[in-house]
């Protein structure tokens, strides 16, 4: 103890040398990994930097050049074909009152041309599916804008079975939007409208369900394909129909007058197609042989009832588009 007190300093000087020695090491070590670290982070920008240097096309100026021509070319060819895309234009400025105007416009109109065409509806009010939102002024400001375009979707839709004269529309399902509308028997259940992941398309599937005959199915798949909305026809679904028809199986060298073959037919079908007329009395012939000829073409149209699955789809406005690849030569010095 009497040699510490007489070599106090000395003492001192030995442990803050030690505490330096300490402090020294700690920062060595902080330094190494640094360094290592470091030493990773070069070893990756070198692979990167070789794998730039050997890419076909080489990333010279002419080649990023002709790369952005193309980005730009792409662009404008996605801007016209967007023009092939259409959708109903949705009202930004709705209220619950506006809307409601919008609602019983659109009834009133796909009401009249209906009946202009002969199709029959599946009661004398329908609402095209919106009979809870019909009079509704309750519904949240927020769902207005799904529910206008939800309301021009199933005009669209609606038009195209018009137009091709089916004979009766049996049911239009939408998805829901609103609590409500799950208590509604024209919602369809377990679907929801969705985002593609790779296009950012929005799309919004409906089903609809009509009888009609063969010649009609072909116009109506051919109105949707033809239609300014993108409307995709994902399911058909097709089974014996309930209407009331009785066609004859004639051969065709028989009169078809006043009728399909002198069959009956119902009443409203009769006068959709003008067949409603006094039949033309004809003479008395004798009961035609069998034949058993190959070949031989008869009248036999029987109704179909029809299901389609489909789907509305609004492309995203133009944006940023990927830069297409360019297949220049390399230079010979990059080689």
């Amino acid at each position: 103890m009497a040699w510490i007190k007489r070599n106090l300093l000395f003492v001192v000087g030995l442990f803050v040398a030690g505490l330096l020695i300490g402090a020294g090491v700690f920062y060595l070590l902080q330094q190494m990994e640094r360094a290592a670290a470091a030493t990773s982070d070069l070893e990756d920008k070198n692979k990167k930097l070789e794998t730039l240097v050997g890419n076909d096309p080489y990333p010279e100026k002419k080649n990023i050049e002709l790369a952005k021509v193309e980005q730009v070319r792409l662009g404008k060819f996605q801007s016209e074909a967007l023009t092939f895309f259409q959708t109903n234009q949705v009202p930004t400025d709705l209220d619950p009152e506006r809307f409601q105007t919008l609602l019983l416009t659109t009834i009133v109109g796909l009401d009249r041309e209906a009946e202009s065409s002969g199709t029959k509806l599946p009661a004398t009010d329908y609402s095209f599916s919106f009979a809870p939102e019909k009079g509704n002024t309750q519904i949240p400001v927020k769902m207005l804008g799904q529910l206008a375009a939800q309301l021009g979707d199933i005009r669209a839709i609606s038009r195209v079975l018009f137009r091709a004269k089916i004979h009766s529309l049996t049911s239009l399902k939408r998805t829901g939007t609103v609590t409500n509308d799950y208590g509604n028997a024209d919602i369809l259940t377990g679907k929801k409208p969705g985002t593609d992941p790779i296009t950012g398309a929005l799309i919004r599937p409906y089903e609809i369900q009509f009888q009609t005959f063969s010649s009609e199915l072909g116009e109506v798949l051919a109105g949707f394909a033809n239609a300014p909305e993108t409307i995709l026809v994902k399911a058909v679904n097709i089974q014996k129909g309930t209407l009331t028809t009785e066609v004859a199986a004639v051969p065709v060298a028989a009169p078809l007058l006043g009728g399909f073959g002198g069959g009956r037919l119902d009443p409203a079908l009769a006068a959709r197609y003008g067949l409603n007329r006094a039949p033309i009395p004809q003479p008395v012939a004798a009961a035609p042989v069998a034949s058993t000829k190959a070949g031989e073409i008869v009248v036999d149209e029987s109704p179909i009832q029809v299901t389609l699955a489909l789907e509305v789809v609004k492309l995203p406005a133009p944006g940023a588009v990927a830069i297409a690849p360019v297949k220049p030569a390399r230079p010979a010095a990059a080689q």
